[in-house]
């Protein structure tokens, strides 16, 4: 997971660098505080006992698997 939130005078060649180097590995890259918090608080809430991981195409479809 790549958390880049960039700032300053090089930041935008910078982010674009580790946005590629991310994408080309396959790696989850986040740029905003507000995205990184969310990030945060969903690993949080997945190490919580009794969490579920389930399709959202399921759910849309009234699945309750």
């Amino acid at each position: 997971l790549v958390i880049n939130t960039p700032y300053g005078h090089s930041a935008r060649s910078d982010g674009f660098e580790i946005r590629q180097a991310a994408h080309r590995r396959t790696v989850p890259c986040i740029t905003t505080l507000a995205g990184a918090s969310a990030a945060v608080s969903a690993l949080e809430a997945a190490r919580k006992p009794g969490v579920t991981v389930r399709c959202l195409q399921d759910l849309h479809a009234g699945g309750t698997r």
